[in-house]
């Protein structure tokens, strides 16, 4: 309430009439007779107001309350920031009404707000009612804040302490305060007038008429809004709304639990845009301002452009020249980039995970470190009603409609509150009234005060939009305006005409564009301020977003029944085929002369190629599916590095409860390694546990090479293939099936797989050339620790390797490249 008292008072000039307006109470221009600024109609009229003039605690608004609009420099919108020289027109850009505003000097705050900070108890409040000094006529308490002089008497000590029998009565505006000067003393009543809330409980009253002082009470009991109302000349019934809302309003933001995600509100910016893809141009010479609480439409002739162009818009590439900026801040800044949401044509959902659960990770990932489960939880609960996904949220998001998945994936934009929206296609695959309901959508969200900016293909419901480009199919412009212009610039309203003539003569079609904003008059332009650089929004740390990522892809696997449940009986296949292999000997010793002396080789083989089967069925179709959502979420914050050790961490334990059945099973079902283990000692518990561990390890190094064959696969028919090659290979070169030691180039092509050393590592265990002697002489077969360690050392070494070039892979791509994981529509 004290910034809308001594803010700056609103000057506005109507043509030759000059209108000033002090902070306090909302300001309405219309029509009718009860508008503060009433404009002139050609005859009586009842419309509502077309304008509302509001101080919002911070500067002045204009806001549109009628369906003939409001116009800055031609562009239609709905709420204009008031600064000096400001000028707007209602109802047409060119023959409306023109009001032009000009900020005065704030007013000084009254003299008697210096005395609080000398007397810190007094409550803020008081100071505004310095006039209680008039206890028997009721009229002096609505004289003007400043107090006069002469009063000697010491009426604040008298009427604010009441007598004792009643201490309570003063109590509910301040509390009290028990250490005043003396009340006898008349020269200080004007220390005391500013806080007259002082009580003596001790002291007699100075002025004993009653009346007065029930007067006093039921004032302070009224409030501020009720000390101002009496002070109105004229008042009017449609103003006490708007009045009576702004204290609320600047009560609501001081609780905001995230004040720098609303500090962003100026305009989007491109000058000159140019981009080239490939040695192929897709955008050049693309200039444009996008204003707070507009719709901006760009129609492109080619997805390459519209797709570029969103990718540019969004921060996600770095055009080839020229620049983009938002609020003065280059928009892929990182303190810029939590205010920017991207909305692109594909979902940015996990399938397998109901639409609450997603909405909740990603609030994880995205909002402040700090920020409460109860918060994020509200969040979500808001966002959700917002975008009408209530009744949805726990239906998995792969199960939603077409159009219900794309307000999901607004959703998840929303989380932090952008100032800047920027969708690709947000009505493409959608019915007519889908359409009609997204392009309302669209309109509330930028009638909230944001930048909306749409790229498409298909021009439909461009009336919603306040401004439209169109761009040839390699991103040149050839109209900006209004969507009331497109007629009259450029000839034709019927779009299949004006796409035809654009394709065959783009060049043409963009020097009449030149030609005409050449000719038109120059737009006044706000010169660019020098920005001060903001921090960085702080995000959660490596290690909690890890165990974030962590916790999502454990639900992810469970959340898709069929998958979870191939992984369960999975290791007890392989287990039970281990149990196929014939001979009794199982991984002891057998005779030479049996019918199966190989037995042991056989088994190993068995066990060594399902943990290689299982590894690949962990990963080699995750980063398939997800690349995408990854890339948005990395644009927002989240580490590679935590993403990639969450799925580590989940694929490790998996892989190692599944060793762990099939080496229970087997060695249970054939029999244990009775020569003793290479590490571990000569127990028969010992060589099954060092079993288990080179099979786990094979498992885990074989999860983190599907993971990274599934980041280079691009369509869904190749992850099959890549599969079976992986499984094939890793069979084949293991030397488990035939000689490969001293074999020239097997022995060296063998090396590269690390399922030779998984093998390798498990023969060393069981001592292969003990328990079977016809078996050939392989030396990373020989039962030492020496050997042992090595085979594990190449082993977990493939599995290092791997893991890196994984990492490396999923870095934050260069923005001088175009990032075909976020806007290439042809991928699967």
């Amino acid at each position: 309430m004290s910034t809308a008292t001594f803010g700056p008072p609103l000057i506005v000039w109507l043509g030759p009439r000059r209108y000033s307006f002090p902070t306090g109470r909302d300001v309405t221009v219309g029509l009718d007779s009860d508008a503060d600024i009433r404009l002139e109609a050609a005859g009586p009229s009842a419309t509502p107001p077309l304008v509302v003039l509001h101080y919002n605690g911070d500067q002045w608004l204009a806001v549109d309350r009628s369906e003939a609009g409001i116009f800055v420099d031609g562009v239609r919108m709905s709420t204009v920031f008031i600064h000096d020289g400001r000028a707007i027109t209602l109802g047409d850009p060119q023959y409306g009404p023109r009001l032009v505003f000009q900020l005065a000097a704030p007013p000084p705050p009254p003299p008697q707000a210096a005395p609080p900070p000398m007397r810190p108890a007094a409550p803020p409040p008081r100071p505004p009612r310095p006039v209680h000094h008039n206890r028997p006529p009721v009229p002096p308490p609505l004289l003007p804040p400043p107090p006069p002089r002469p009063r000697p008497m010491p009426g604040p000590v008298a009427w604010s302490a009441p007598p004792p029998p009643p201490p309570p009565m003063p109590t509910p505006p301040p509390p009290p305060r028990p250490m005043p000067l003396p009340p006898p003393l008349p020269p200080p009543p004007p220390l005391f007038q500013p806080p007259p809330q002082q009580p003596e409980p001790g002291l007699p009253p100075a002025f004993p008429p009653p009346a007065s002082k029930r007067t006093v009470v039921t004032a302070r009991l009224t409030g501020a809004m009720q000390k101002l109302l009496p002070r109105r000349p004229q008042p009017r019934p449609h103003e006490a709304a708007p009045t009576t809302q702004l204290p609320q309003q600047a009560e609501e933001k001081i609780p905001s639990p995230s004040p720098e995600r609303v500090s962003i509100t100026g305009p989007l910016q491109a000058r000159r845009v140019r981009l080239s893809v490939d040695g192929d141009q897709a955008l050049a010479d693309l200039s444009f301002t996008a204003s707070p609480g507009t719709v901006t439409a760009v129609v492109g002739l080619s997805e390459a452009s519209t797709s570029a162009l969103v990718d540019v818009l969004g921060g996600a590439i770095q055009p080839s020249g020229g620049t983009v900026d938002f609020d003065g801040h280059d928009v892929a800044a990182n303190d810029v980039r939590p205010h920017v949401g991207l909305v692109p044509r594909h979902d940015l959902l996990h399938p397998q995970l109901t639409l609450e659960q997603a909405l909740r990770y990603a609030a994880e990932l995205r909002l402040p470190p700090g920020t409460s489960a109860d918060h994020r939880r509200e969040v979500v609960r808001s966002v959700l009603e917002k975008m009408g996904l209530s009744s949805v949220r726990t239906v998995k998001a792969g199960k939603l409609t077409v159009e219900q998945r794309k307000r999901a994936s607004l959703a998840v934009e929303l989380l932090t509150e952008p100032s800047l929206l920027v969708f690709d296609e947000p009505t493409a695959d959608l019915d007519s009234a889908a359409e009609q309901e997204m392009s309302e959508t669209l309109r509330r969200l930028a009638d909230e005060g944001r930048v909306v900016v749409v790229a498409t293909t298909t021009p439909t419901n461009l009336d919603a939009c306040d401004r439209v480009l169109v761009l040839t199919p390699t991103g040149i412009p050839v109209f900006a305006g209004a969507p009331s212009q497109i007629g009259t610039q450029l000839g034709s309203t019927d779009w299949a005409v004006i796409l035809k003539r654009v394709r065959a003569d783009p060049y043409g079609a963009h020097n009449e564009y030149l030609a005409r904003q050449h000719d038109a008059p120059a737009a006044d332009r706000e010169p660019l301020e020098t920005v001060e650089r903001r921090a960085p929004q702080p995000l959660p740390s490596l290690l909690r977003q890890s165990i974030i990522a962590a916790r999502r892809q454990a639900w992810l696997m469970v959340a898709d029944q069929r998958y979870f449940i191939f992984l369960t009986i999975l290791p007890l296949l392989i287990g039970a085929i281990s149990l196929l292999v014939p001979g009794d000997a199982g991984l002891g010793p057998a005779s030479r002369y049996g019918s199966s002396p190989d037995q042991a080789v056989e088994i190993l083989a068995v066990l060594v190629v399902g943990a290689v089967l299982m590894g690949t069925a962990l990963g080699i179709r995750d980063l398939f599916g997800e690349q995408r959502i990854f890339r948005r979420e990395q644009a927002h914050g989240l580490s590679a590095s935590a993403f990639l050790a969450g799925k580590v961490i989940v694929y490790s334990l998996t892989a190692i409860v599944q060793t762990a059945v099939i080496t229970i099973v087997a060695t249970v079902g054939t029999g244990a390694p009775t020569d003793g283990a290479a590490l571990l000692g000569h127990s028969e518990l010992g060589a099954s546990v060092e079993l288990f561990i080179a099979l786990a390890v094979t498992a885990i190094v074989s999860a983190m090479v599907a993971l990274g064959f599934s980041l280079l696969t691009t369509y869904s028919e190749q992850i099959l293939l890549t599969a079976v090659l992986i499984v094939l290979i890793s069979m084949v070169f293991a030397g488990a099936l035939f000689p490969i030691s001293g074999r020239y180039p097997l022995e060296q092509i063998a090396g590269l797989v690390p399922s030779r050393w998984g093998f390798a590592a498990a023969a060393a265990t069981v001592d292969v050339h003990a328990v079977n002697p016809l078996a050939e002489a392989d030396d990373s077969w020989k039962q030492s620790s020496g050997q042992w360690l090595l085979d594990m050392g190449a082993l977990i070494g493939f599995g290092v390797a791997a893991t890196a070039a994984l990492r490396w892979r999923l870095r934050r791509p260069s923005r001088r490249h175009q990032l075909p994981l976020i806007s290439d529509h042809n991928a699967l």
